[in-house]
This record gives structure tokens, sequence and C-alpha cells, in this order.
């Protein structure tokens, strides 16, 4: 019996190696959110599945629902985001710091269309831009509070509604989170804590 092959473009969160050549892995997709599936044999040298499925990258993958977990039976068109951040320690880190705070908020799968073209956006801003330590800083804040705020965990005040409502990133927004920044870590920190995640 065939079973249906599901496309989505999906970010590789994270991945374990098991078995001889298999990859586990924890994917962020658009049409499902968070997804543990496997990879068989993507570890061979002449998988063509191996440079698709590395840690930090995005790439087109192709899903079969299996009784378990799903398996991943093929991806291509990767775009590595570290690429992009080759020389950039500090944004380095903070992508690890996304990609971590979404595998700990994402439970379930339930389609996560805006949330992920938040993802996709703000990296490609990070990307294109430099920025000091302070903008980096409140780059950081104004994207936690949009993921907590698309999950479902925030609550903005008046005074931070408006870089939870911006539909883009800019300079200026970036800049008008110098005068509530501590507000905005305070906030950010109850919202984690109530979450008990």
């Amino acid at each position: 019996m065939s079973r249906h092959i599901y496309h989505t473009k999906a970010f590789i969160l994270s991945g374990t190696n098991s078995g001889e050549a298999n990859r586990f892995l924890t994917i962020f997709t658009k049409e499902f959110g968070l997804l543990s599936a496997q990879a068989t044999g993507a570890r061979h040298l002449k998988s063509k599945l191996r440079f698709s499925l590395q840690d930090y990258c995005q790439s087109d993958v192709s899903l079969v629902r299996g009784k378990e977990i799903w398996r991943l039976i093929n991806a291509g068109n990767p775009d590595s985001v570290w690429k992009n951040f080759e020389t950039r320690r500090e944004e380095r880190l903070l992508i690890v710091r996304f990609f971590t705070l979404l595998r700990r908020l994402l439970h379930g799968e339930e389609p996560q269309i805006e949330l992920y073209a938040l993802l996709e956006s703000s990296l490609d801003f990070l990307s294109l831009e430099m920025f000091s330590k302070d903008e980096l800083r409140n780059f950081e804040y104004i994207m936690i509070m949009k993921i907590l705020y698309h999950l479902g965990y925030f609550a903005p005040n008046n005074e931070l509604d408006r870089f939870v409502q911006a539909t883009h990133f800019n300079r200026i927004l970036i800049d008008e989170m110098n005068t509530c920044h501590e507000k905005a870590l305070f906030e950010i920190n109850q919202s984690l804590r109530e979450s008990h995640l």
C-alpha cells in the first residue's frame, strides 16, 4: 500500500546520528510545525540527503508518516543558515538560541505558517545588516516576544505591543527597543516562567 508523500519547507533544528548511517532529526516545517523524523542512510557518503540535512539548514523535504515516526525520504535545495553568518559569531549564537527556543515551545503537529515566515524573514534581515552588540540584544528581544506571542505565551502591554505587532524588522524598530529593553526582558522571563516549559 502506497503512502502519501508530504512536501514542505523545513529548518533542520537539530539532528543526531542513529544506527550505521541514519540520522534522527528535529525539524520545523511550515505545514506541520515541529516534527521528529528519521532519514535512513542519510550519512552515507553517496547519499543525496547528506548536505540537505545538516543542522541549521533550510531545505525542501519530502516526508512519509510512519506508524510511530515520520520518515524523511527526500530533501533538496539546501540553504545553509550558517553560510550567511560565516564570520559572525554573535549572530550564530543568536540563531542557536532561537532554534533552541522553538524546540522548547513547539508541541504537537499543527501548521505554523506565520511563525515559519517570521523565522525566514528575520534571518534574511539579520544576514543583510551588520549590528552592534546592543542592536543584536534588541533584535533578540523583539524576536523572542514575537515567537512567544505567536504561540500564545505572551500578551504584550501597551509599551511593548508595537514590537510584537510590527510586520517587518527595520532599524527604527530595533532602535526603539533601547528605551524599554529592561521591560521587555522582564516580560519575556515572566512569560517563560508561566509557560512551565
